[in-house]
């Protein structure tokens, strides 16, 4: 499903594991584990998909997604030593462990809190990388330099320049 087509029409279309799976999940009738579990309402569903879709806005692709029997679904994105652990059923709540050991826990967050979360996730994930890209890339247009169009007049040393 393509939320909004364009500029993120990758991360939407993108074939992930998790989609997969969550698809699948959408397909459960009652009872679909050893005469227990509810079906999952398509609401639980799409709150799940635009969470996954938030994960990969903010390149967090070490994700998966796992039923419960009380028709909720657990979104955990692992960025090792920590996992984050997202709930979605008759409410939202919030996990953060950190080498098996419960950090953080809050229940009954809003889906905008949990879009934060994720976000703020992904921001301490590419700190460093943000800070050594800044040093070394172009500030303004004018910084960019134009190779010529014809790179033959520019570039004597080209094979088809010795023949």
């Amino acid at each position: 499903m393509i939320a909004n087509a364009g500029s993120y029409e990758i991360y939407y279309s993108f074939n992930h594991p998790a989609k997969e799976k969550l698809n699948l999940f959408s397909r459960f009738e009652d009872g679909w584990h050893l005469g227990e579990g509810r079906s999952f309402p398509q609401q639980i569903i799409s709150q799940i998909n635009e969470l996954i879709n938030g994960c990969f806005e903010n390149n967090l692709l070490e994700i998966d997604v796992f039923p419960g029997l009380d028709a909720d679904i657990r979104l955990t994105i692992y960025e090792t030593p920590d996992y984050y652990e997202f709930t979605v059923g008759d409410s939202v709540s919030y996990c953060h462990e950190k080498n098996d050991m419960e950090q953080t826990y809050q229940e009954k967050i809003s889906l905008h809190d949990a879009f934060t979360k994720i976000r703020d996730i992904g921001k301490k994930k590419w700190t460093l990388s943000e800070s050594s890209v800044l040093s070394g890339s172009t500030k303004d247009l004018i910084d960019i330099k134009v190779l010529p169009s014809n790179a033959a007049l520019g570039y004597p040393f080209l094979r088809s320049n010795a023949l």
